[in-house]
């Protein structure tokens, strides 16, 4: 009877005890601890997957203008009205329209690329790529093809701010820069922001020579599609979006100290003895001042910039429209996820320069010299689209130094950048491939 009764009492209380509760809870929390990477991976798994399908988009609408028109869209060029005798501008950004304005056709844009044609008369000044007028709204669209959505800072922009890019052309191991002079032409990259053309007098200029970009085909990839980066990514800024309303040049108060390499360019001394050129429009004729771009790496600290390091966080991936070493290309000098360099000396127009670092006009007839480094929020390196149309993840560690090889940017030459620079050059006869 009393066992009888006992059990009976204790099948009718039912309830948990708090060491049960406790525990259950317990592996509750231990689940969902080991299940949250996982989860975490999936996702990011799932928007690397996006990420390189846009790049394969990429590929295959240059493929698609090459089949058009034989040949690859150029990286820098008009889209008229700068292709006559006697045409006047008032800003040769407008001589400056990115590879990505050209493949809108082919990437299903066709209403982008028509806005395009008739706001070309009035091409922004993208640096003050934050004031964006009714007109210039073409400039303003965000294309989500044109957006890692690794990258958080691809979302949020404003109304009348420029959209942005995560992706990049590749200009291949050379400093390449918005320039017409023969001296600074770019014969490495897969795409150059080098183009043809004269003007004359001042504001509004007059067009002597019309002006056109500089196309790569097939034929003239001598190390073969297959084992030549055309795109890759670049991490967009993280800063605020710059709001200078006056001058096309940007102010030393507009640059920020430290903070992430990701997004971030450091703003150098040009010249002998530091990381960049210190013209590029000699850059062919002169080795003596090209710079050493392994001292870029001083202006880092782990993933960080040095505290003391002044910083342009406003300009990369900043306006998918605009042909320009900070916001539509990259180098392939520095290794991916390094820190990227620019001379403090920018030019609003490729005849003025601006010391960035005092605030004080700077020499004249300076053309701002400097690379972008590939940067990505994977983990552990970037997407990379080959001049094939295939997609392949290239790691931070892939060699970006050739031993013996001096520092030089000579048309055909073996790169002295390592497996990186060999697969940024389109004739350099290196005997490589992709890892």
């Amino acid at each position: 009877m009393t066992n009888q009764a006992s059990y009976s009492g204790r099948a009718g209380n039912g309830g948990f005890t708090l060491v049960e509760l406790l525990v259950v809870i317990a592996i509750i929390g231990m689940l969902i601890a080991l299940l949250l990477p996982a989860v975490q991976a999936a996702r990011e798994s799932a928007r690397r997957m996006t990420c390189t399908n846009h790049l394969k988009q990429l590929g295959l609408a240059a493929h698609n203008h090459h089949a058009a028109k034989n040949e690859f869209p150029p990286g820098a060029a008009p889209l008229g009205p700068l292709t006559e005798a006697g045409d006047t501008f008032n800003d040769d950004q407008r001589a400056r329209m990115s590879v990505f304005v050209s493949l809108l056709p082919y990437m299903e844009q066709q209403a982008a690329y028509d806005l395009a044609i008739v706001a070309r008369r009035s091409f922004p000044r993208m640096l003050r790529y934050n004031n964006l007028a009714a007109e210039n709204e073409v400039w303003a669209i965000q294309m989500p093809a044109l957006l890692c959505p690794s990258d958080s800072n691809g979302r949020g922009k404003s109304a009348a701010e420029a959209g942005r890019t995560s992706y990049r052309i590749s200009v291949g191991d050379w400093p390449d820069a918005v320039t017409s002079d023969v001296n600074g032409r770019n014969l490495r990259g897969f795409f150059t922001l080098y183009s043809t053309g004269t003007r004359t007098g001042s504001n509004p200029y007059t067009i002597s020579t019309p002006y056109r970009g500089t196309p790569r085909a097939v034929s003239s990839i001598r190390d073969g599609t297959s084992n030549t980066i055309a795109f890759s990514e670049a991490a967009i800024f993280s800063g605020a979006a710059l709001t200078t309303t006056g001058s096309n040049v940007p102010s030393a108060t507009d640059l920020t100290r430290g903070g992430p390499i990701r997004g971030g360019i450091a703003a150098v001394v040009p010249g002998s003895g530091g990381p960049v050129a210190a013209d590029t429009a000699t850059i062919i004729t002169s080795n003596a001042n090209i710079g050493s771009p392994e001292l870029c790496n001083a202006t880092r600290s782990g993933a960080h910039y040095n505290n003391t390091q002044p910083v342009f966080d406003f300009a990369s991936g900043a306006g998918w429209g605009l042909a320009s070493q900070s916001r539509t290309s990259l180098a392939t000098i520095l290794p991916p996820n390094g820190p990227s360099c620019l001379s403090e000396g920018v030019s609003s127009n490729g005849q003025v320069a601006w010391t960035l670092t005092s605030g004080t006009a700077g020499t004249t007839g300076t053309i701002a010299t400097g690379f972008v480094s590939a940067s990505s929020h994977h983990s552990g390196g970037v997407n990379v689209c080959f001049g094939d149309g295939s997609v392949r993840f290239m790691t931070d560690s892939v060699s970006a130094r050739t031993s013996g090889v001096a520092y030089h940017y000579t048309s055909d030459n073996v790169s002295a950048y390592g497996i990186w620079g060999a697969l940024g050059s389109i004739n350099g006869g290196e005997n490589v491939a992709a890892p």
